[in-house]
């Protein structure tokens, strides 16, 4: 693998990212012990991909794992994140099979 394409595959592997006590946690599929990053959840949602969408105030998901949706929470596989009222319908606009 080249550099761009394994840092690109390891991205697409980030389910969500989420804030909690000052840290911006990546929850990896697959991983129990997350990485944690000091820098704010604002700014890492500029520098991700398009695949990545504002949930919530504390989470970014990557659409490509989100399973459903119902009512104001997203599922990607067994997990589940909130989906804020402020974020719902940019959320909803990014996925073409509920247009």
């Amino acid at each position: 693998c080249t550099g761009a394409v394994q840092e690109r595959r390891m991205i697409t592997a980030i389910r969500d990212v989420r804030r909690a006590k000052g840290l911006t946690l990546e929850q990896v599929a697959n991983r129990c012990d997350p990485p944690t990053t000091a820098q704010t959840i604002g700014r890492l949602e500029t520098q991700l991909p398009p695949e990545f969408v504002r949930a919530h105030r504390s989470y970014i998901v990557n659409i490509r794992h989100i399973t459903k949706i119902e009512g104001n929470t997203v599922w990607l596989g067994k997990h589940s994140v909130p989906v804020g009222e402020s974020y719902r319908d940019a959320l909803l606009a990014r996925l073409p099979m509920l247009r």
